[in-house]
């Protein structure tokens, strides 16, 4: 009978090649569990297509792994889920840090043959996410981890808590190459373990070219909260009022849930005195709903450039940024590490942070300059 770790290294030795077949579709098995939680971790099971048969496609049978990780999902209760169209079983939710709720934790994931972490500080409890370690230690199984950030100067507590999930994990994937450059430059791991597996699109490819309008469009989209650097794309929307036609900016999704949990919609109005203090209120459009991938799809056909005027210089993974690449749009982004990585390739510009003045100066040039969206598509 195949053991555990057989399963495992079989799983690993696959991910070039089962990678090659995904990559065409531009789908990554992260996407099924990605984004934030309310009340804790889902363990989920039946997640076939979206998981670890992305690792391999033929050595688990139907339910024969789990899944600890935040999940952008309705279902946050056991029962089920649904992604995508599919309905997933929970079988278990860590919702504490304490002993018992890890032991309970541990006990459903030893269950199964393969565990896939998804790896972010802020989830798991304790200065740092350090009770992760405490769920490693009880977990039987063999750890397949995905790394969501990796700081480029993390703090000792940082640094310790990644080396010791790198360490306990038999195989380590990240999303780009920058983040297994900084594995390798600021932290002492086995770089043997880690694989990178580009982040994949949750978004239909190529999505049809826009209808001319009355005025281009600029679009954002995400949840909300301090750090998107919205504002600073509104600064440079009023640096462009000489363009004709004048470009317009729609700021698609809701207030991420932890920001309107301490502040409610302190930074959306924010926002919207700042439009209406650079005088282009009118020309910014905010949709507080929730998009569906159908309507989220929608709102990008009617654009023609995406903006990432992120603040953060640490980001080395961005769903949105491959989404937005994926859907043939041209991007305009701040130099973010994935942002630099992924647009050197053609699909868009970057700019310094906090520049409103270059972010304006390469948005007219996508809107204006003969040729360049299309060669930025």
């Amino acid at each position: 009978m195949t053991t555990s770790e057989e399963v495992a290294r079989a799983a690993l030795a696959a991910i070039p090649d089962y990678w090659k077949k995904m990559s065409a579709q531009r789908v990554s098995f992260t996407q099924s569990v990605l984004g934030s939680t309310r009340g804790g971790i889902l363990i989920a099971r039946d997640v076939a297509e979206a998981a670890v048969r992305a690792l391999c496609e033929d050595a688990f049978p139907a339910g024969a792994y789990a899944i600890v990780g935040p999940a952008s999902l309705s279902g946050q209760r056991f029962g089920y889920f649904i992604f995508n169209g599919k309905q997933y079983e929970v079988v278990g939710q860590l919702t504490g840090g304490d002993e018992r709720a890890i032991t309970a934790a541990a006990e459903v994931l030893s269950m199964f043959d393969v565990v896939v972490l998804q790896h972010e500080y802020g989830i798991f409890r304790g200065p740092d996410g350090v009770a992760v370690l405490d769920l490693l230690d009880a977990v039987a199984p063999p750890v397949v981890t995905v790394l969501h950030t990796v700081l480029a100067h993390p703090t000792d507590r940082q640094r310790e808590v990644l080396e010791r999930v790198v360490a306990r994990s038999s195989a380590v994937v990240v999303m780009t190459h920058t983040a297994r450059d900084r594995l390798g430059a600021n932290y002492r791991v086995d770089q043997s373990r880690v694989h990178v597996i580009p982040h994949g699109a949750s978004l239909p490819l190529a999505t049809r070219p826009r209808r001319p309008a009355a005025h281009p469009t600029m679009v954002t989209w995400g949840l909300l909260g301090p750090g998107k650097g919205i504002e600073h794309a509104i600064d440079a929307l009023a640096l462009l009022d000489d363009a004709r036609p004048q470009p317009c900016y729609v700021v698609a999704g809701q207030t991420h849930p932890k920001v309107r949990g301490r502040t409610g919609d302190a930074y959306r109005e924010l926002l919207m005195a700042r439009a209406a203090d650079r005088g282009v209120a009118d020309r910014v459009e905010f949709e507080d709903r929730y998009l569906s991938p159908a309507a989220l799809a929608a709102v990008i056909r009617q654009s023609d450039v995406v903006v990432l005027p992120y603040e953060s210089r640490e980001q080395v993974t961005s769903g949105v940024l491959v989404d937005a690449v994926a859907s043939g749009r041209p991007v305009v982004a701040t130099e973010f590490p994935h942002a630099v990585e992924l647009l050197r390739l053609g699909a868009g510009l970057t700019v310094a942070h906090d520049d409103p003045v270059a972010l304006a100066g390469a948005l007219r040039r996508v809107l204006r300059e003969p040729g360049l969206a299309d060669r930025l598509r």
